[in-house]
């Protein structure tokens, strides 16, 4: 757990939390055939979907600021090199 929690913040630690208990639930049902009530399992889903939309948008926002950034460096360069 330390290990990881140095290379990612404190949110994305949480989210992985959440992603494993949902994991176990999963496979505790596959293999051993428990039982969940409708509450659990609607929360087990609701935490996969958020960490799912989390990851989307973090890596949507990471693929999408080098960009930005990159085509605001190239238009100061073309206008101060025009000068």
């Amino acid at each position: 757990g330390f290990l990881v929690m140095g290379n990612i913040g404190a949110l994305a630690h949480v989210l992985l939390g959440q992603l494993k208990t949902a994991m176990v639930m999963i496979g505790a049902f596959f293999i051993f055939g428990s039982t969940y009530g409708s509450n659990q399992l609607l929360g087990a889903a609701g935490a996969v979907l958020f960490i799912i939309l989390y990851t989307h948008f973090t890596m949507t926002e990471k693929d999408i600021l080098p960009t930005d950034i990159e085509k605001a460096e190239k238009v100061t360069l073309t206008s101060d090199d025009r000068q």
